[in-house]
This record gives C-alpha cells, sequence and structure tokens, in this order.
C-alpha cells in the first residue's frame, strides 16, 4: 500500500492512493472501508 501524507494546520493526515476495485477512484482516507465516491467496499 502506497501512502502520502497531506498538512492542514498542523495535522497530519494519511491518505490512501490505492484504487477502489469498483470505480477506479483513489485519494480514500486510510481507515476507510468504502469508496467515498461510490460507497463500494475498499479492500483493505
Amino acid at each position: 500500500m502506497i501512502y502520502k501524507l497531506m498538512y492542514l494546520n498542523e495535522n497530519i493526515f494519511i491518505i490512501s492512493n490505492d484504487a477502489c476495485p469498483d470505480c477506479g477512484a483513489t485519494g480514500h482516507d486510510f481507515d476507510a472501508d468504502f469508496c467515498k465516491y461510490c460507497g463500494h467496499p475498499l479492500e483493505n
């Protein structure tokens, strides 16, 4: 799994670059269980 760090207001957010297996969208939260665009379950 590949991650990138995004800094916002001195907080660190970890974003996953893994693509949704259904729609191919990326940029989900590290602890997301479902795609934030189509709702399909993510493979963790």
